[in-house]
């Protein structure tokens, strides 16, 4: 089922909201109660939703190979989700998700057009885990790809993703 036909078949509606990028305001329309998004024409920018940072395209062709935008953004209902469910992780991985996703230590198998993106951070002793939902030409025109969650993960389970998931990219 495509977006379009999930919205339709559910009868949710699109609530207006703006992202704030430099040097390129534009507004968005996200789907109420979703971390998905829709680019529409300028307007002031707001504070619903964050632009995090820029995908290699090439680089994410291992998860999906028709991704339409390099743009990452993340929504503040998907950080209120993150907070909900992991009390206190998305402040201390805040910092790193620009690089995560821009330089990922691993891109492991996950759902259709989604990436479980492994990263560590060795200087704060800190490892996590993303999850990013690329936009590929068979979703409604204009989303982005978005930081569906996030969270920190302890060693052991780090190690339980390199030996039980399929392995789509692993930084040298």
């Amino acid at each position: 089922m495509s977006d379009e036909e999930f919205f339709k078949a559910t009868g949710r509606h699109f609530d207006k909201v703006v992202i704030d990028k430099p040097a390129n305001e534009k507004t968005l329309d996200k789907p109420a109660e979703s971390g998905i998004i829709k680019t529409t024409k300028d307007e002031t920018a707001g504070g619903n939703v964050r632009f995090i940072g820029s995908i290699d395209k090439d680089l994410y062709k291992c998860v999906a190979d028709n991704i339409t935008t390099d743009e990452v953004i993340i929504t503040e209902e998907r950080i209120a989700h993150i907070e909900e469910r992991h009390p206190g992780h998305f402040e201390i991985i805040e910092p790193f998700l620009k690089l995560a996703v821009e330089k990922p230590d691993y891109i492991l198998e996950d759902k259709k057009n989604s990436a479980l993106i492994l990263k560590s951070i060795k200087a704060e002793n800190l490892t996590f885990q993303v999850i990013l939902r690329l936009h590929t030409t068979s979703d409604v025109e204009g989303y982005k790809n978005s930081i569906i969650s996030a969270w920190k993960i302890s060693e052991r389970r780090w190690k339980n993703y390199i030996n039980n998931k399929k392995i789509l990219y692993k930084n040298k």
